[in-house]
């Protein structure tokens, strides 16, 4: 591609085809002649930089039928063709596990996780993972045995988790993602009396020492991948509870890791149960993990375009410290 060269005058008339897993075909407007095709992709599409990295694969980025890299520049009425690759997956050997299966159909699959499960097999342990759960399940359906995660839950926190089936599918709910279009509630039992009816928790997050912490705006802006970055959650209070601590529904806007766990901690809220983040439970042992579940969670079918609200009902630990946290 590019302008220098003696190819200027033909680059419209090659054309390779439609690649596999196409996902946008279209011609670049005027307004956006000379743009990169960074720029493209990442400000006129809106594709997540999490998109951009996949689209790297050689043959993924067209321009007039020819491949093209993030620095090549566009001219007005170039024909851009973007293809999603699939992922290179690790082998994830699936194994037979109880799943309490929320919704699924051909694109997707949606799971409540038990606390104590990872999603995806790490370094350490590759057993045991819901990951290899849903391969089974897909390889039992005859499918391709390669679930997606579209997000990530904690391997403490329960609750809605949503895996792709396709690399088609993972894209375009990965995008609602990236955009923050869809909901999630999510419910925690913290200590202390939470004041305000709801609020807003907002601020700058960023991983310290192996942990998320809460720091000063501006704090921390030239840190590359662990960048300090902005996390907004929004609570109101489900109940103040006679032993000492508030059931809090949060609604966050962003999502980082541990983002709920820090922000409550940092705001003097810490979660009950939670081992990372705040000092020790002034009354330990009353449940196993930290007190925190994705209850909720909505968003538009990647495939119909219809909308659809899953909801994992609230697991019998949490249940039960709420039960106790009644009492004085």
């Amino acid at each position: 591609m590019g302008r220098e060269g003696g190819e200027d005058g033909d680059r419209r008339d090659h054309r390779e085809g439609r690649p596999a897993g196409e996902w946008f075909r279209g011609a670049v407007p005027p307004e956006l002649d000379g743009a990169s095709v960074s720029h493209f992709i990442h400000g006129h599409l809106g594709a997540s930089r999490r998109m951009m990295r996949r689209l790297k694969v050689r043959g993924s980025m067209l321009v007039n039928g020819r491949p093209a890299v993030l620095r090549d520049r566009l001219r007005a009425g170039d024909e851009v063709v973007l293809a999603l690759p699939d992922l290179p997956s690790p082998n994830i050997v699936p194994e037979e596990r109880p799943l309490s299966i929320l919704y699924e159909d051909d694109a997707l699959i949606a799971v409540d996780k038990p606390a104590g499960v990872l999603v995806h097999p790490v370094r350490g342990q590759g057993e045991g993972t819901l990951a290899q759960a849903i391969a089974f399940h897909l390889e039992a359906e005859g499918r391709s045995p390669k679930p997606r995660p579209v997000h990530r839950l904690d391997r403490d926190t329960s609750g809605v988790i949503i895996f792709a089936k396709d690399a088609h599918a993972h894209h375009r709910l990965a995008l609602q993602f990236d955009r923050h279009e869809l909901t999630k509630e999510y419910l925690a039992v913290v200590w202390g009396r939470v004041a305000e009816e709801r609020g807003t928790l907002s601020g700058h997050l960023r991983k310290v020492s192996g942990r998320m912490v809460v720091v000063a705006d501006g704090e921390g802006k030239d840190e590359g991948e662990n960048e300090a970055r902005l996390v907004v959650t929004d609570f109101e209070v489900a109940e103040r509870l006679a032993g000492g601590a508030t059931v809090l529904r949060l609604y966050p806007r962003t999502g980082r890791t541990h983002q709920i766990r820090a922000q409550l901690a940092a705001a003097g809220h810490k979660v009950i149960g939670d081992r990372l983040y705040g000092p020790t439970d002034p009354r330990p042992g009353l449940i196993g993990r930290h007190a925190l579940h994705a209850m909720s969670i909505g968003f538009t079918h990647p495939t119909t375009g219809r909308p659809i609200e899953l909801v994992a009902p609230l697991p019998a630990d949490m249940a039960g410290l709420i039960e106790e946290l009644r009492r004085p």
